[in-house]
Order: C-alpha cells, then sequence, then structure tokens
C-alpha cells in the first residue's frame, strides 16, 4: 500500500441518506428506534470507521450491540459525550494511535501503521469528525430523550 494515502480520507459522517452507496453503514436516528432504516432525520457513519468512534460507547453503555439496536438514553448519551469530548483533548497533542488507546480502537496492524505514517493528517480528519458528531449528539439531545443506533 502507498505510504501516502490518508487511512481516514473518506471518513465522514452522512447526513442525506441519498448518499448512501450500499447497506454498509451505521445509523444514529434521533429518538426511540421506529422500526424503519434510514430515516430522514438519521445520520450514518460507514461501518468500519465506526469502530474509531464504538469503544467510547461500549465503555459507557454495555448492552451496546454493533449488530443489531441499542436504544441509548439521554443520561447516557451525555457520559458518552464527554468521553468524546476527552478523546477531542487527547487529539491535541497525541503523536501515536497508542496516546489515544482508552477511547478508540483500531483494528490491524498494517492500517495502524499507515494510519501512524500519516497521523497528523488522520487526526485532523478524525477530530472533526468527533466534533461534529459531539455536536449532532447534543443539538437531538435539546428535543429528545434517547438515540438509537442502529447497526448491521
Amino acid at each position: 500500500m502507498d505510504s501516502d494515502w490518508i487511512v481516514m480520507s473518506d471518513l465522514k459522517i452522512i447526513r442525506n441518506k441519498s448518499e448512501l452507496d450500499g447497506t454498509h453503514f451505521v445509523e444514529l436516528q434521533p429518538g426511540h428506534f421506529n422500526g424503519k432504516h434510514w430515516s430522514d432525520n438519521s445520520i450514518f457513519i460507514m461501518d468500519d470507521h465506526f469502530s474509531y468512534f464504538d469503544r467510547v460507547i461500549k465503555s459507557a453503555v454495555s448492552r451496546y450491540d454493533f449488530y443489531g439496536y441499542t436504544v441509548i438514553k439521554k443520561s447516557e448519551w451525555l457520559e458518552i459525550l464527554e468521553l468524546y469530548k476527552k478523546l477531542l483533548v487527547e487529539l491535541e497533542t497525541a503523536k501515536h494511535l497508542s496516546d489515544l488507546k482508552p477511547y478508540v480502537s483500531i483494528y490491524g496492524d498494517g492500517i495502524n501503521r499507515l494510519i501512524q505514517q500519516r497521523f497528523d493528517d488522520n487526526m485532523g480528519i478524525f477530530k472533526k469528525t468527533v466534533q461534529e458528531l459531539v455536536d449532532w449528539i447534543e443539538e437531538q439531545l435539546k428535543n429528545k430523550k434517547c438515540i438509537t443506533i442502529i447497526g448491521l
């Protein structure tokens, strides 16, 4: 693989379901799961990329299931938000993936090496995406008592 490749170059939050290509996305749906996928009010993150976010969720919500749906109460999201905010602070000074281990799961030595090779570029993208996720969650919790994560 090319060492100039920025692994996280396509990491993003998708807000418009018409941009989805396939079904390999994790959906965050405001409110209780309504039995339907691909809600107009949902956001979507590619399933491979969601692994960057789910260690924090698992630490706060033990019943979280990547392969099902998990309704997460506002109080739990507030705990998750605090952890994401700590992650954002860590991203300011992190120089290696191991600095982020309490917050982030990155799978595969090959991917880890590639991320490390362009660490600042990858972490800039990651930081922007974490902040966007935090902002979206905070906005939803103004009017909702929960947000559902719909996995694969």
